[in-house]
């Protein structure tokens, strides 16, 4: 999946298992990915806040796996992206 941030020239790329999208949404992904001040840190943050909906939404049913690649692309001011939400 691939987002870009609105009013912002960064596009983050996902690379995540469907476990992760069982409980969190293409735009609560973004959310959370853009809301990360280290974003370093961003796929470690997707995956706790995914546990953490797994197991109040599917509380009882065995958790998986979960694995979450953040990527980041910079583009220069001077070639803004259009302002898109989500491609699946």
């Amino acid at each position: 999946m691939i987002g870009v941030e609105p009013g912002s020239v960064q596009v983050i790329a996902f690379f995540i298992l469907s476990q992760v999208w069982d409980v969190i949404s293409n735009q609560e992904a973004v959310k959370i990915v853009s809301a990360t001040s280290h974003k370093e840190k961003a796929a470690q943050r997707l995956v706790k806040c995914a546990i953490h909906e797994w197991k109040r939404k599917k509380s009882g049913i065995a958790m998986d796996d979960m694995s979450v690649i953040c990527l980041f692309f910079h583009s220069s001011p001077s070639h803004q992206l259009p302002a898109i939400k989500i491609v699946d």
